[in-house]
């Protein structure tokens, strides 16, 4: 998992509002036992709803933001009406008043759903198995919903800034029947009206996107050990060229040890050099 942790701090000089808040990933289940959580209804899924209506695509590219920024997707979701859910801490200073969160942005049919929680000491005497309304003096309504689209829109802007290639993936909606991903180096979103249909596409996908992750992984293989061919193959080469520096310093040694009985039988440096093929200069250091 990786370490995400961003602070966003917004303004308004009209109501002399300063909203600060800061996101981290958490998958940590411990803190479910130390606090309470106060479930509080919102309207961020109606506002972030309207732009995947308009673009369906942003729930592939959600999906990859979100992984890419922050991780892995966790459990946390109805996999019959969903496919994936990310979990947050949030950390909110709205003018003086302090309070923390957790947020669960997950897929839900055909829309992203928000699902937030206040997070309270045990003592805290609020049900938790009924909605709450937020608290306008510590994070409203509009304060959630504004913060959930800005943040989503931030990943899919920094997912395009990247300029980040995901790996194929499938994801689904078995009770809406929709099918998306990203597959064949595009991102690409599906409805459908037949079982029979969906079921057959998503078998489809499935394999042809293992197969192509497997391929990924063969590839790889293929190319690690081209790389050490490669390496035996230049090894093979130094040891070659040594055998051959060795043999032809063996002829040296020999052609050296002919040339000193030549000088010893007192024969020209000129002749010595033409029967051994050592330059005269190599036959005077031998005297």
């Amino acid at each position: 998992m990786k370490n995400f942790n961003k602070t966003f701090s917004f303004g308004s000089k009209a109501d002399k509002t300063e909203l600060i808040v800061n996101i981290s990933r958490s998958i940590d289940n411990v803190i479910f036992k130390k606090f309470n959580f106060i479930p509080l209804s919102n309207d961020a899924y109606f506002y972030f709803g309207a732009m995947i209506q308009k673009d369906p695509l942003i729930l592939p590219k959600l999906y990859a933001a979100l992984n890419l920024l922050s991780g892995p997707s966790t459990d946390k979701y109805d996999d019959y009406k969903g496919s994936y859910s990310f979990t947050f801490e949030l950390n909110v200073q709205k003018n003086n008043n302090l309070s923390h969160y957790f947020l669960n942005i997950f897929h839900y049919k055909s829309y992203v759903q928000f699902s937030i929680y206040q997070i309270v000491p045990k003592a805290n005497q609020e049900e938790t198995s009924v909605m709450h309304q937020p608290n306008a003096e510590l994070f409203s309504d509009l304060d959630i919903s504004f913060f959930c689209r800005y943040f989503c829109n931030y990943a899919l802007g920094y997912l395009e800034g990247s300029e980040y290639t995901p790996k194929s993936f499938i994801k689904c909606s078995n009770s809406n029947l929709l099918l998306f991903g990203y597959y064949q180096d595009q991102y690409f979103f599906t409805e459908y009206e037949n079982n029979d249909l969906y079921d057959k596409d998503k078998e489809m996908y499935s394999k042809s996107i293992d197969a192509r992750l497997s391929l990924g992984d063969h590839e790889l293989y293929v190319k690690a050990k081209e790389n050490a061919n490669s390496e035996k193959c230049i090894a093979q080469k130094t040891e070659e060229k040594a055998i051959e520096k060795g043999k032809l310093e063996g002829e040296l040694q020999k052609a050296q040890a002919i040339a000193r009985n030549m000088l010893a039988k007192k024969m020209s440096h000129a002749d010595i050099a033409e029967l051994t093929g050592l330059s005269v200069d190599e036959i005077e250091n031998l005297g």
